[in-house]
């Protein structure tokens, strides 16, 4: 029953951008993954960027995508092995699931919450990359638990992902480990493993480009990052909190534990800041918002209307929070008009494109040109100089301004979408970059040099 769930929830939104959108991936990172994942194949693993000034460190999903596309294509690579990695991430939460023995009743409810879980859907339906290590960890756990030896090679794949993420599954592996003797000396050697390879894998890294830098424009309200009602893309439902809190609280009565609660701590402070990092909380999320959800269900009520009553709002509340959100991932961009109007730069001459940075995976993908920005900031060089000089020739209605920035930056063409028109840059027709376009000679390909370079600034077809 928990498969055919897990395989009709993660179907969704595929289908409903395949009638919609002609299969278009909807949001932004499935594009990266695909524009990266098409170069590993064709031409070999970088060491930088191919199209952005930034170094690059091999992400195994991207391995993964790149071995699947012979076989699948590239569209079906991207769509079914998230889809693939969800089924088998639901198995395996089954079988983990029975391994500690819990009643059919509590383990439906657990992987009934995991399966239609906003962060499940995201990992799931989209091409994510944050998919593999939750498959890769939930494998390595069941091995852990059952073969204890045979799990370690699993989890030390895990050590070529973010660092964090080997934090985290450092964490759960003890706190299981903590009251049982006979798994404790084989957690450490497994923690011991997942660091010691990390460290070698990404330290030169570090060493070589230092710590990613956190640019203020490319950040959002930690509140907004943590509830999917809100728009998080890696978030909780806000009844999924209500319900862990009271999960949590049912837990501490029963087994009063201080260590593996300093864990989830520190996890939940550290998935503030980093908020892929919610992938593994909504693991233990859904453990105890399945144990909360019980807890009113089996509770003795002197009033059994309002009992029924509560419990109802608990579960729309529950299943508003993912459909909801499956119907806004499933409405994001890009559409066919936006990338019809991308598709017209592939042919024309190299060079750098103007935008708003969260379109720049887009313009990498399709229109197989650099953007000045996109959404990976990390590592890009001068981000937050470029971020505000292209704002700077947004707004400025100064001619000799916007083109002497024009000019600093390279840029060869200008692509506008509707969203920049309304309100994601400009509130009003004749604000800025938009006054000086509306007349044909001032920024024409034809009749508008910067300083006499080869660059040209186009009037481009826009998304609008």
């Amino acid at each position: 029953m928990s498969v055919l769930l897990a395989i009709v929830v993660f179907s969704i939104v595929p289908l409903v951008r395949t009638l919609k959108h002609d299969s278009l991936y909807p949001g932004q990172e499935a594009y990266y993954h695909e524009r990266i994942s098409k170069y590993i194949y064709e031409t070999g693993i970088p060491s930088q960027d191919p199209l952005m000034p930034r170094p690059y460190i091999l992400e195994p999903y991207h391995l993964l995508l790149s071995l699947s596309m012979p076989l699948l294509g590239v569209y079906n690579t991207l769509i079914l092995i998230p889809f693939l990695l969800g089924i088998f991430s639901v198995i395996l939460s089954y079988l983990i699931l029975t391994q500690f023995k819990l009643d059919n009743l509590k383990k439906l409810a657990i992987l009934l919450i995991f399966i239609t879980s906003p962060i499940s859907v995201y990992l799931f339906s989209t091409s994510s990359s944050y998919a593999l290590p939750m498959f890769l960890f939930l494998l390595g756990f069941y091995l852990f638990i059952r073969y204890r030896w045979i799990s370690f090679p699993v989890l030390a794949l895990i050590s070529f992902f973010n660092p964090f993420f080997s934090l985290a599954s450092i964490f759960i592996l003890l706190s299981y480990s903590l009251n049982r003797k006979s798994y404790l000396k084989k957690s450490y050697i497994a923690s011991s493993i997942i660091m010691i390879i990390s460290l070698i894998y990404h330290l030169p890294f570090y060493l070589k480009y230092g710590f990613p830098n956190i640019h203020d424009f490319a950040n959002t309200n930690m509140i907004i990052n943590t509830i999917s009602d809100l728009g998080a893309n890696i978030g909780f439902g806000i009844f999924h909190l209500l319900l862990f809190f009271l999960g949590l609280f049912i837990i501490w009565r029963i087994k009063k534990q201080i260590i593996p609660y300093t864990f989830l701590l520190i996890l939940i402070i550290i998935s503030a800041y980093y908020t892929p990092l919610n992938i593994y909380l909504n693991l233990i999320l859904s453990v105890l918002v399945g144990y909360g959800l019980l807890a009113f269900a089996e509770k003795r009520w002197k009033i059994g209307i309002l009992k029924i009553f509560t419990i109802l709002i608990l579960i729309c509340g529950l299943l508003f929070s993912s459909i909801s959100y499956m119907d806004r991932t499933a409405a994001q961009p890009p559409d066919k008009e936006v990338i019809k109007s991308l598709e017209w730069f592939e042919g024309q001459p190299q060079g750098i494109v103007l935008s708003y940075y969260s379109n720049g995976y887009w313009i990498g993908s399709i229109a197989k040109k650099p953007a000045l920005l996109d959404s990976n900031t990390f590592y890009l060089e001068n981000a937050d100089i470029k971020f505000n000089e292209s704002l700077a020739m947004f707004m400025s209605r100064n001619l000799e301004t916007t083109r002497s920035l024009l000019h600093k930056n390279n840029i060869s063409y200008i692509w506008i979408t509707k969203d920049m028109k309304q309100g994601q840059v400009w509130t009003e027709e004749d604000q800025g970059l938009l006054f000086l376009l509306r007349n044909n000679e001032t920024l024409d390909r034809k009749s508008t040099r910067l300083n006499s370079s080869h660059t040209d600034i186009s009037r481009m077809p826009s998304s609008a």
